[in-house]
């Protein structure tokens, strides 16, 4: 049992939205309530952005514009509003059941993973449970003699990375539909390994709650270093390069230059860490084109990409001739504005990785085409384009070409925008 200790820092509750663009969220299972922390230095922003309904929560994680909490003990997932309405439950006596003993969780590219480790309620035992980003169950695979009794999943260069709190496999490595790849990590230097971080494309970070020590390993798994909080349970690395981690007794600031700790919040009842983004539209620059039969086709994103992909980013292109050929590309070396035609501009800095070539569709001479792009799917799948691996802050400017014969270089282009990758 956690003991209730006086909270540090105090500021007005606010929602998350008013709080900061981004920000870093943990709940509190000792006060039943969800605490937001600066991304870029780990002080308190807020110590009760919104109470929880209890069940001992675990770990918070942004699923589109909602917040889902798992609960350990409540045998459910609670799904919240920004600004702390309960909008319902999956699991439990709730519709989507079938769930006991709840741990971590992550959402990637559209799908929540959660670490399941009991039978009761119809629940699978050790299994990563999946959910889509309304709440439909989506199956689960077994994770037992790979990782039993799962508490941390993170999403790790395309594959899923799952720590095991009951045996000495200690992180194993499973594709993102549950095939079981590899040992990533198994040695006596993490033992009942809590919560799983990334820092940049391939540092990972594990809480070894039996050990006393938060371990940062390299790409293959290989211990980099450690330091020693008590019982750790969540880490996340800060946007400053240092870490930010939770234990028994609260959350910390681990400097990575000092080597020491410093309390941030005192409280028993600190569990894992996940970032909070307020959704924003990757803003667009240049000049389109505008087509023989006058059309100016318009480029936009629904949200900036993610490194661990815990968003969709999907790339539209409206306004394009119909029933041409085109394709969308991009470029990692930054922006720029060289005539390309008579009303055109490439908006983007050579070298370019072009995707796939695609029909605009809709109606020859009218400007109802179309060219659309999952980016996320796109990177995962092609895992030599240009930029890999991303790393948080990394920028992309992506443009579109499509077939226009009567005009110059017979081709035209769309504006352009600017992607922020974000953790």
């Amino acid at each position: 049992m956690t003991r209730t200790v006086t909270i540090a820092a105090f500021v007005l509750a606010l929602s998350p939205l008013a709080l900061a663009q981004q920000f870093v969220m943990m709940p509190d299972s000792s006060n039943n309530r969800l605490v937001a922390f600066n991304a870029v230095n780990g002080t308190v922003l807020n110590s009760n952005v919104f109470p929880l309904q209890g069940g001992q929560p675990i770990s918070a994680v942004q699923v589109g514009n909602e917040i889902w909490v798992t609960e350990q003990l409540g045998d459910r997932i609670s799904r919240w509003t920004p600004t702390g309405t309960l909008i319902g439950n999956i699991g439990g006596q709730f519709p989507g059941g079938g769930l006991d003993n709840l741990r971590g969780s992550a959402f990637i590219d559209g799908t929540f993973y959660v670490c399941n480790a009991g039978t009761n309620n119809g629940a699978p035992g050790n299994a990563i449970v999946k959910y889509d980003s309304s709440g439909n169950l989506l199956g689960s695979f077994p994770t037992t003699g790979f990782a039993d009794s799962p508490f941390g999943v993170l999403h790790f260069q395309g594959d899923l990375l799952v720590s095991g709190s009951a045996n000495n496999k200690d992180i194993y490595r499973f594709t993102l539909s549950g095939t079981p790849l590899s040992v990533f990590h198994d040695s006596a230097t993490l033992n009942f390994t809590q919560q799983l971080g990334l820092s940049g494309c391939c540092e990972v970070y594990g809480c070894s709650n039996a050990t006393g020590r938060i371990v940062r390993m390299d790409s293959g798994g290989n211990v980099l270093s450690s330091f020693t909080p008590t019982q750790p349970r969540g880490v996340f690395v800060l946007e400053d390069g240092n870490v930010l981690n939770t234990d028994v007794s609260g959350a910390w600031v681990y400097d990575v230059v000092l080597t020491s700790q410093a309390f941030v919040y005192q409280s028993g009842g600190a569990r894992h860490l996940s970032l909070f983004r307020t959704p924003t539209a990757p803003p667009s620059y240049c000049t389109a084109g505008t087509s023989t039969n006058g059309c100016v086709a318009t480029i936009s994103a629904d949200n900036n990409p993610s490194v661990s992909l815990a968003s969709s980013c999907r790339i539209s292109v409206a306004n394009v001739e119909g029933q041409k050929s085109g394709l969308i590309f991009y470029s990692v070396t930054g922006s720029s504005a060289v005539p390309w035609n008579a009303t055109s501009f490439l908006c983007v800095k050579s070298p370019i990785q072009r995707t796939q070539i695609q029909s605009s569709g809709g109606t020859a001479t009218a400007c109802d085409g179309r060219l659309t792009l999952d980016w996320n799917q796109f990177q995962s799948s092609h895992p030599a384009a240009i930029g890999k691996p991303w790393s948080a802050g990394h920028l992309v400017h992506v443009q579109a070409w499509f077939r226009d014969p009567p005009a110059g270089t017979s081709t035209n282009l769309s504006d352009a925008i600017e992607l922020t990758y974000f953790p």
